[in-house]
């Protein structure tokens, strides 16, 4: 018969929350570098410039689907300002855009991670995946407001036009595919 002491119950213990802590570190890896097949795409600015747009002309197409929105500048920073929805004489923050032109499509810095094999004991090669988003794209922004029901799909698509790509047509729930961030 086997018996296990104390102290041989701490270790097992101990060994099981390493193995555990382990687990879901290479769990966390594998999902974070599955996206590394985006790199060169939403990172590349050329392919994201699309069809730019100053900030200004944005502000005047979206303010005909909607005129209570409006962009104030940051204090700090001149290539930024914020959305902001007018409710009477309270304006309502909605997130951070960009105040001098706009790529159609966001683009997105890289970053390097470790990426594990199939057996995670050995070597984890660093690969590079999407980072920080470094310039919002209009698309970005109308699809925030479709989400948060400020316009309609129906009103950006008639004033904008509809995006090109598969990220469109999943965000605003028109079609079926894989978003990787």
């Amino acid at each position: 018969m086997l018996i296990k002491d104390e102290a041989t119950l701490k270790r097992h213990k101990k060994a099981r929350k390493y193995e555990e802590h382990f687990d879901n570190l290479v769990d966390s890896s594998r999902k974070e570098t599955r996206a590394k097949s985006l790199v060169g795409k939403i990172t590349d600015p050329e392919k994201q410039e699309g069809r730019r747009m100053t900030t200004l002309e944005f502000m005047r197409r979206l303010r005909k689907i909607n005129p209570d929105l409006i962009s104030v500048p940051h204090p700090n920073k001149p290539d930024k300002c914020g959305l902001y929805l007018s409710i009477g004489n309270h304006h309502e923050y909605l997130f951070p855009m960009e105040n001098d032109w706009m790529p159609e499509w966001s683009i997105f810095d890289t970053r390097t991670v470790r990426q594990p094999y199939d057996k995670p004991e050995g070597y984890w090669p660093t690969v590079d995946i999407p980072g920080q988003e470094i310039k919002r794209g209009w698309r970005t922004v109308l699809i925030r407001l479709v989400q948060q029901q400020i316009v309609t799909l129906e009103e950006v698509e008639r004033e904008f036009g509809a995006g090109n790509r598969e990220s469109w047509k999943v965000l605003t729930g028109k079609g079926k595919g894989e978003l990787l961030i």
